[in-house]
């Protein structure tokens, strides 16, 4: 998951802000090929769920936060995020963000909202809202104990929910597929060649004590930057 926060994105800004065009002219982003310019505002605009005529169409900056699998950009007011999924499985990332932001919304935890979803160019893309807060970085006794206190707490939270959750990938079981139990899972894993090793009977042995424990939705990546704190609420994000 890599939902790029407000700051991370302004500390790339050495260019300021432009329109796409511009972009185009301006950015040596935009000059390297495995870098996408932002989705068009008419690919935009069917997605969009909520906002006035002016929010459809807003400018993006000429810088991007560009890591292996993703493209990230701030918009130009600065309210806004859009995020490019690329490289491994791009679709199925895009879906498990979207669901785990919807649901994360909906059960109260302060998150980003998932204002539209489109692609371009068989590149899957999602524009978020920017959410307030800052990152607190992790340096001491004190700052540990905060880092653990908003893990505990947003753990707890997400265990909350678990009324017919069975394991699998992603936020929500498709219909299609049969549910599985936590072993047939875990086993699920590992590779057909590993049944021939002489240590894969004890492995599924072992195993079974997973069988009585509950499952559990996680957020699966929760470093110190995902937390972005106020003076009084704390916002997750990257939930990919």
């Amino acid at each position: 998951m890599e939902t790029a926060t407000g700051d991370d994105l302004l500390k790339t800004q050495v260019h300021g802000l432009a329109s796409p065009s511009q972009q185009r002219a301006s950015s040596p982003l935009s000059r390297r090929a495995d870098v996408p310019d932002p989705a068009p505002a008419s690919a935009r605009c069917s997605s969009w769920r909520t906002g006035s005529d002016s929010e459809l169409q807003p400018e993006w900056s000429a810088e991007a936060v560009v890591k292996p699998f993703s493209v990230t950009r701030l918009s130009a007011d600065r309210r806004s995020i859009m995020k490019t999924y690329r490289g491994i499985d791009p679709y199925r990332r895009q879906l498990r963000e979207v669901e785990a932001l919807q649901l994360a919304g909906r059960w109260g935890i302060a998150v980003p909202k998932v204002l539209a979803t489109g692609a371009e160019a068989d590149e899957p893309w999602t524009i978020f809202s920017v959410v307030p807060g800052s990152v607190h970085p992790v340096r001491t006794g004190q700052d540990v104990r905060r880092y653990l206190r908003n893990v505990r707490n947003l753990t707890a939270r997400l265990e909350a929910h678990t009324v017919e959750v069975t394991p699998g990938v992603g936020w929500s079981q498709p219909y299609s597929e049969t549910p599985s139990k936590n072993r047939q899972f875990m086993i699920g894993q590992l590779t057909d060649r590993c049944r021939t090793y002489v240590w894969w009977s004890a492995l599924c042995a072992r195993l079974s004590i997973v069988e009585a424990d509950p499952t559990v939705y996680l957020h699966g990546d929760l470093k110190a930057e995902h937390f972005l704190m106020t003076a009084d609420e704390v916002h997750v994000v990257d939930w990919e």
